[in-house]
């Protein structure tokens, strides 16, 4: 990368963020495999259900933990912890306020409502299914705060860290819950221990943070109100981001359904699945580098700002091409048994949906580097027109070209997007796209070969002595 704190941040983020994909991984295997062993279908499927409805709960922090983040870093980068710690209570009130006011507006209603019967729920009646959604939303409303230390973690420079910690907490989570399930508890016990180990996770992790962190307090959060008025802009950007991803991620599937028909869904999710391998890939590399351009930004250090840039576009174009390499070489082998040989592998439609996920390899480092610093409102609105148009055009191209359609509408909002970005891009790192290309083509190589060059004497100067 570039100096060796970057490099060695990078790197063990890197490394932090893999092992959680896996960890993820692991867990979504064992899950189904487990649940049914102790569980019927019906009830496995009843809290499926129910799980779904604090999620909606997720986003109710409208991006404030995000950009407090960013701010923090920012500021403790550049000298100004005082205005870092006002961005950390200030989030802190708000995130608290919202959540509590929104949950709490949300189960009061709730448990007036006859809300199991909407769900069509057989197995769980009205009170014991309103204890689970209870317990899973006190869940929800600590993983949010525990986000908010995770900040500062990576406002402290210890990203990898505070990743890593959260893999643990996330691998606890589902131990308790499956050792209840294993036992013999049912969803209310299963729902109970899932909160019981978020809420000694995140008082492990607020000791730690406040040990490792000293400058890090709670203490003050309600003086810290001013602060919430610098955090709303960036928060709301970054929430209309964050539902411009979401609309065209959720609302392919739904255009699907609705044109085609439920088989056309399970064809195009099982097939974006697995072609999603190259964009685990870039997200890694795009949540590691993160921290790195908020703490380069803070310094005031355009040049490594711009050196970073150009390096994870590189390492985004080059590495999705070798996964996507992958997923055609061993693809189909790993579908027909994932699915059973159940849905047909189209080709087609596979060369075109990793086609989509390189022309996404464009642009995400221009977006990290763009929201890292806070400067999302410049692509939060063309996102959302983007998406918009995209789903209006999917309507019709599905309708003539069928799922290969959607696919199509896709490919065209990547390279709408990578268009955005690029210009934010130019105009916060004054990083023309010739230039991005210019190192991506050939100078990125020249610097791996050097890299290699250098370890590789490094190594033979260990073996001499």
């Amino acid at each position: 990368m570039t100096d060796a704190g970057t490099y060695r941040r990078f790197g063990l983020g890197v490394a932090a963020n893999v092992l959680g994909r896996v960890n993820t991984a692991a867990i979504q295997l064992a899950s189904v495999p487990v649940f049914l062993t102790f569980w019927d279908l019906t009830l496995y499927g009843e809290w499926l259900l129910l799980a779904t409805v604090p999620a909606y709960l997720a986003m109710s922090d409208l991006g404030f933990t995000n950009a407090a983040a960013n701010e923090m870093t920012v500021k403790e980068a550049a000298g100004e912890r005082a205005k870092a710690l006002e961005a950390f209570q200030a989030a802190w009130l708000l995130v608290a306020a919202v959540f509590l006011g929104a949950g709490g507006m949300l189960l009061a209603a709730l448990w007036s409502l006859p809300f199991e019967d909407w769900l069509n729920l057989s197995r769980l009646d009205h009170e014991t299914a309103f204890f689970v959604l209870a317990a899973l939303f006190a869940k929800l409303a600590l993983t949010q705060q525990t986000g908010l230390l995770m900040a500062g973690y990576r406002a402290a420079g210890r990203y990898p860290l505070g990743t890593l910690l959260h893999n643990g907490v996330v691998l606890a989570q589902f131990l308790a819950v499956i050792a209840v399930v294993a036992s013999g508890g049912g969803a209310p016990a299963a729902a109970a221990a899932d909160a019981t180990v978020t809420a000694i996770a995140f008082a492990g992790m607020r000791l730690h943070l406040l040990r490792a962190v000293p400058w890090i307090q709670f203490r003050g959060a309600w003086g810290s109100r001013h602060a919430v008025a610098r955090l709303v802009r960036p928060s709301f950007a970054f929430f209309g981001v964050t539902m411009a991803y979401a609309l065209t991620l959720q609302g392919a599937s739904t255009l699907l359904g609705v044109i085609i028909g439920p088989h056309a869904v399970v064809a195009f999710n099982t097939v974006r699945t697995l072609t999603r391998l190259p964009q685990q890939f870039i997200e890694v590399i795009s949540n590691s580098v993160w921290p790195e351009f908020s703490i380069a930004f803070g310094r005031g250090d355009d040049d490594l700002m711009r050196r970073l840039h150009r390096q994870v576009m590189a390492l985004n174009i080059w590495g999705t091409l070798i996964l996507a390499a992958l997923v055609l070489t061993v693809g189909e082998w790993i579908y027909q048994h994932w699915t059973r040989g159940e849905v047909d592998w189209d080709p087609v439609l596979v060369v075109m949906l990793l086609l989509v996920v390189w022309i996404s390899s464009l642009h995400f480092a221009s977006v990290v580097a763009v929201i890292s610093i806070n400067r999302q409102e410049l692509i939060a609105g063309p996102f959302l027109l983007i998406a918009v148009v995209t789903l209006v055009a999917a309507y019709g191209l599905v309708e003539v070209y069928g799922v290969a359609g959607m696919a199509l509408a896709l490919a065209g909002e990547g390279l709408a997007r990578a268009v955005v970005a690029f210009a934010a891009a130019r105009h916060v790192l004054e990083d023309p796209p010739n230039q991005l290309f210019k190192y991506a083509v050939g100078e990125f190589w020249l610097d791996v070969w050097r890299l290699m060059r250098r370890k590789g004497v490094a190594l033979k100067a260990g073996g001499d002595s």
